[in-house]
């Protein structure tokens, strides 16, 4: 080998190892930039000893140059968010953090009913916009597996509305998507409902691309579209959404405190409050009603308490959250400085270990009375603000 070829080889080699950008979703708004994920620098795929992020039901990790655009950029954006969310966790429960044998597998677009004897469902591939943290394999089952979690795909799915309110000044919408890749298409199926064209309109819309969804102006215009024919819409890109990826690696990282197989109300409120601790948010996914048929998790709701909010039916409702977020700026203030919101709560959901499913009430709002004695600075006082808006939300005391 000649000096010459020597060093051309070395140029490129040195070259090669340069950290590679990924493209990822930055929030739930779709901001998209290009960043270094240096966990997966001179890797091939998206697969570390912490995170295998797989397509459907595969087993191998997706490839870093994988062809189909919408797959890499979940697999990207799911790689970076989990790997924001593990490091907040680590610091957060220090010699808690579990350490797991196994890289967590995170499945993107699977479609499958969860079983917790099988664990797919074969023939009910129909689950769409949603997430999912599934545990571990039970011990008498045949087939076994670890924590997962399933990112749903997105479909978009429609349903008649009562709101007869129609969006007003529709033309305007023309400005927005000028700056829109999808701007051609989108319009000519804004002008089928301007000119009242509007016979074969779900059709329209139900072949647009699952990738125009995370085009802001197409939002905007799809909301006005569904609004005009008095149709709601559904079309949530679960993968895509850090809140929801946040949420998810929660329910996973407490899972020793908290089952995932129960109890629902109380996990979803726990998850929630360190979604939006992450996200350095109040609410999460408020704006989740423009494009899905969930509703978002308000800091204040006005729900009161009632039994059946521990249901299953009721476990999505956003009272849990709320309460976990206004018991936490009690607890902080009442601190004096001494910890933080999420370090209080850690150490209620520590408390909260046990063999049996636990309620939001008493299990929880009873520990966190409890807890108080031992880390808030004016326990009698504080007592009294908790208990006041425990009555003020319904719980009884």
């Amino acid at each position: 080998m000649s000096f010459k070829i020597f060093l051309i080889w070395i140029l490129f080699s040195s070259l090669g190892c340069y950290a590679k950008e990924f493209l990822v979703v930055i929030n739930n708004e779709y901001d998209k930039k290009r960043v270094d994920i240096p966990e997966l620098d001179g890797k091939n795929r998206f697969e570390n000893e912490d995170f295998k992020i797989v397509y459907k039901k595969k087993n191998e990790a997706i490839s870093v140059d994988e062809p189909n655009r919408s797959i890499k950029l979940k697999a990207a954006t799911l790689f970076y968010n989990l790997l924001i969310a593990k490091k907040y966790f680590k610091d957060l429960m220090q010699d808690d953090f579990p350490n797991n044998r196994e890289p967590l597998v995170v499945r993107v677009d699977l479609a499958a009913s969860y079983d917790k004897e099988v664990k797919y469902v074969e023939g009910e591939d129909h689950n769409y916009n949603t997430a999912l943290s599934i545990p571990p394999s039970l011990p008498r089952s045949r087939k076994k597996w670890g924590h997962e979690i399933w990112f749903r795909p997105a479909k978009l799915e429609l349903k008649k509305v009562s709101s007869n309110e129609l969006v007003e000044q529709g033309l305007k919408i023309y400005d927005v998507l000028a700056t829109s890749d999808h701007y051609i298409r989108t319009l000519r199926i804004v002008d089928k409902v301007i000119k009242d064209e509007t016979e074969n309109i779900e059709e329209d819309l139900l072949n647009l691309t699952e990738n125009y969804i995370a085009d802001k102006a197409y939002r905007y215009a799809l909301e006005y579209v569904l609004n005009k024919i008095n149709y709601g819409v559904s079309y949530l890109e679960t993968a895509l959404n850090n809140e929801v990826i946040f949420h998810e690696y929660t329910h996973i990282v407490f899972s020793d405190y908290i089952s995932i197989r129960g109890p629902l109300t109380l996990g979803e409120g726990i998850a929630n409050f360190y979604a939006t601790q992450i996200s350095n948010g109040d609410d999460i996914a408020q704006d989740i009603s423009r494009y899905s048929f969930t509703a978002g998790k308000a800091a204040y709701t006005k729900l009161k308490y009632s039994k059946k909010l521990e249901k299953e039916k009721y476990a999505q409702q956003d009272f849990a959250y709320s309460l976990l977020f206004q018991m936490g700026q009690i607890l902080e203030d009442e601190s004096e400085g001494v910890y933080h919101v999420d370090e209080y709560m850690f150490h209620i959901v520590k408390a909260l270990e046990s063999k049996r499913p636990l309620k939001l009430y008493p299990d929880f709002t009873d520990r966190v009375v409890r807890k108080c004695r031992d880390l808030c600075q004016n326990p009698f006082t504080s007592k009294i603000k908790l208990n006041h808006l425990m009555e003020q939300l319904g719980i009884p005391r």
